[in-house]
């Protein structure tokens, strides 16, 4: 199995820019007052990773201010690392695709649901991290891989 690790964070929009320092590997630890950004920032990771994130989401009620209301044309990236090979994942809010890049200008755009039998961000990421998809696990199977008890 491979190593995932998050290197940065940025957002880009008309109004507004954020970059993360580069994160080392091991422990980060994010702290700050109330209100400065730290739940905004892990929603950022949640939402560049396929996450569904209701402070990002156009329907919601409870929007975020500055980045759905006061700002437009706006995209959540993260460098990634994965056992070596830095990978960049571009996700625009509102929509439900992340192009990922690599170090060699290749781009592929993965969608975050499935749709038919195409490969989806999700499937990619456990590609590359080496772990095997499993099946889905149905009702009737698991009926019949009940463990029986003596």
């Amino acid at each position: 199995m491979a190593r995932l690790a998050i290197r940065q964070v940025i957002y880009t929009g008309n109004m507004y820019t954020f970059e993360s320092p580069r994160m080392a590997d091991g422990v980060v630890i994010v702290e700050g007052p109330n209100g400065s950004g730290k739940s905004t920032f892990a929603d950022m990771i949640y939402y560049a990773l396929g996450g569904t994130v209701s402070m990002f989401d156009p329907s919601s009620s409870e929007q975020h201010e500055e980045i759905m209301l006061r700002d437009s044309d706006n995209t959540i990236s993260l460098l990634i690392d994965i056992d070596g090979v830095e990978y960049r994942l571009e996700r625009r809010l509102k929509t439900n695709e992340v192009w990922i890049k690599d170090g060699q200008g290749h781009a592929d755009l993965y969608a975050i649901n499935r749709r038919g039998d195409r490969d989806i961000l999700s499937d990619w990421i456990l590609k590359v991290l080496k772990i095997r998809r499993c099946s889905s696990i149905t009702a009737a199977s698991m009926a019949s891989s009940t463990l029986q008890t003596t």
